[in-house]
This record gives C-alpha cells, sequence and structure tokens, in this order.
C-alpha cells in the first residue's frame, strides 16, 4: 500500500538546521496500518517519503521525533557522499541524488 504525507493522522511541521544539510522543513506525522503505528515524514517539496514503525522512534529516541529525523538525515547524507563517491552504481542512488543533491551542504 503505497501512502502520501497527506494519508497522515494530523500533519505537523517542523524546521531543522542539521549539519551538512541547508535548513529543512519537515512534514511528518502518524499512520495507523492494521495493529502497527508508523511515523511518516517528508522533506517539504521532495517526493520520497520516510517511514519507520512507531514503536522504533519511541524506543530509541523516547518519541523524540526531532531526534529521529536529525540522525535518520545525518546518515543519509553520509550514505549519499558515499554512493557519490561510488559513481552512483543503482539507479535509486541516482534518483536520490537528483532529488536530496541541492539541499546538502558541501
Amino acid at each position: 500500500m503505497q501512502f502520501s504525507i497527506d494519508d497522515v493522522i494530523t500533519k505537523k511541521t517542523i524546521n531543522l538546521n542539521v549539519e551538512g544539510w541547508k535548513p529543512l522543513v519537515i512534514d511528518y506525522g502518524l499512520v495507523q496500518i492494521s495493529k502497527q503505528s508508523y511515523l511518516l515524514w517528508q522533506i517539504k517539496n521532495s517526493d520520497h517519503l520516510f517511514n519507520i514503525p512507531l514503536s522504533i522512534v519511541l524506543q530509541h529516541h523516547k518519541g523524540n521525533y526531532k531526534e529521529h529525523f536529525e540522525l535518520a538525515l545525518k546518515k543519509f547524507r553520509e550514505d549519499l557522499l558515499v554512493w557519490i563517491d561510488d559513481g552512483l552504481p543503482e539507479d535509486y542512488m541516482k534518483n536520490y541524488y537528483k532529488e536530496f543533491y541541492g539541499l546538502l551542504e558541501i
């Protein structure tokens, strides 16, 4: 099943200044799938929708969504830079590069 940020229960927005990224606006909220709740989030004006079971955010970040976003974005930036160094060998890497490279501070 495909979701969009518009499917969440009560969409919220947060401004983030994450090291290595230009200032970002994140839209986020929760969605219920069967018995499991998921945190869906998206960088404003991007197409990619990130998702994670809410139970993981509660366990690892004590429900601190901002902390989760910051850590995920730091790791994602590291991955993007490695993929670039490797020549973007996979199509999904090229797609992420096209969508997010302009948001990175190099």
